[in-house]
């Protein structure tokens, strides 16, 4: 009981003692984890601009399905390196193809009510890089008429990113700079200078990163005019490049 005493005796002391700083401030304190007081106006912002792309990249499969594994496995290698020569012979360099996921299982039937192998299946990934936007329909009809059998995906970049990215930085900082101007009329005082500025959160995805290759750096008049009509109609729309920051102030 007297440990009890003297511990609220010492907690109804560390009151009194703040309650008594406040009075003779005449504010409001925080006390942040260390133990020090802050005041200011913190804010975040975010800016935002969309870009069109001008770059791509694509991954193929090779599909083969046969009775042996051997046959399968053969037929499938054929279809690829006829891919993978085609590609080259369009420019692409030997760091923009590379090939993954190669994989062979067996094929089940089970109408009989028991599992029986009935064949062999395979497919090979190839994913390309470094395509020009203008150049990436003709580039797929080319590569299905050479053996590709599945297009897995299609991603966008945009080569200028960084200089779209620090626009949106600019507008995310201008964002968060009104965001305190309005706090700071509606609380009566005057805004100070920045103390503190950071940046937060950027996704940089859509950034290409890749050198040009010869083949992104052909132009489109180099196709002939048949071929730009026959090819798959590509609408890579915009992309949305976004920036987030966080800024505190002071106050007069």
């Amino acid at each position: 009981m007297k440990i009890n005493k003297i511990a609220l005796g010492a907690g109804i002391m560390t009151v009194a003692i703040l309650s008594a700083a406040c009075a003779r401030t005449g504010g409001t304190m925080t006390a942040t984890d260390t133990g020090r007081y802050d005041s200011g106006i913190s804010t975040s912002g975010e800016g935002s601009v969309k870009a069109v792309p001008d770059m791509a990249e694509i991954s193929f499969s090779v599909y083969s399905q046969g009775q042996d594994p051997k046959t399968v496995k053969n037929e499938n290698t054929e279809s690829n390196n006829r891919v993978i020569e085609f590609l080259k012979s369009e420019g692409l360099s030997e760091e923009s193809i590379s090939t993954s996921n190669m994989g062979m299982n067996p094929v089940y039937d089970y109408s009989s009510g028991t599992e029986i192998i009935k064949g062999y299946e395979m497919q090979t990934e190839i994913r390309v890089t470094d395509i020009a936007i203008e150049d990436l329909g003709g580039l797929i009809d080319s590569a299905v008429d050479k053996g590709i059998n599945s297009i897995r995906s299609v991603n966008y970049f945009v080569s200028d990113y960084d200089e779209r990215y620090s626009e949106a930085l600019k507008l995310a900082v201008k964002d968060a700079s009104n965001k305190a101007e309005t706090l700071a009329e509606a609380g009566g005082v005057s805004l100070g200078k920045v103390t503190v500025i950071s940046e937060y959160g950027a996704d940089t995805s859509a950034k290409y990163v890749n050198g040009l290759t010869n083949y992104a750096a052909r132009t489109a008049s180099a196709k002939s005019e048949a071929a730009a009509l026959d090819s798959a109609m590509i609408m890579p729309g915009q992309i949305e490049i976004k920036a987030n920051v966080s800024m505190s102030f002071e106050v007069k």
